[in-house]
């Protein structure tokens, strides 16, 4: 929970010593939180979902879609689809986790525009 926490706050910070955190780490910091958005945790799975936003948000500006969101963006697309989005509302924390996935999903589109 903590991990996802740092890197979504990495994300929104989005600056190192060396350059751009989502340049350099994107695939790695993507795999993780499909991996996370998927878990069966709803507090897990929320703050994956939050800062998959965080992602696309970066640093106040939206994220290049053409170079850091369309080359992963059926992975991510399909795990939403099979975390989250098919969680049976019924669930402890379900309907807040498909909210926050929904934004994921709707933060994609803005970033990825025609590709979406």
């Amino acid at each position: 929970f903590q991990a996802v926490v740092l890197l979504g706050a990495l994300c929104e910070a989005d600056s190192t010593l060396d350059g751009n955190i989502r340049a350099q780490y994107g695939a790695r910091i993507l795999q993780v939180f499909a991996q996370m958005v998927q878990c069966k945790c709803s507090k897990i799975a929320a703050v994956a979902c939050l800062s998959l936003v965080s992602y696309c948000r970066g640093g106040g500006d939206a994220v290049d879609g053409a170079t850091l969101v369309v080359p992963f963006l059926k992975e991510l697309l399909m795990a939403l689809v099979t975390g989250p989005l098919s969680w049976d509302v019924s669930e402890p924390g379900a309907v807040a986790v498909k909210i926050r996935a929904i934004g994921a999903v709707a933060f994609f589109a803005q970033s990825s525009g025609g590709a979406f």
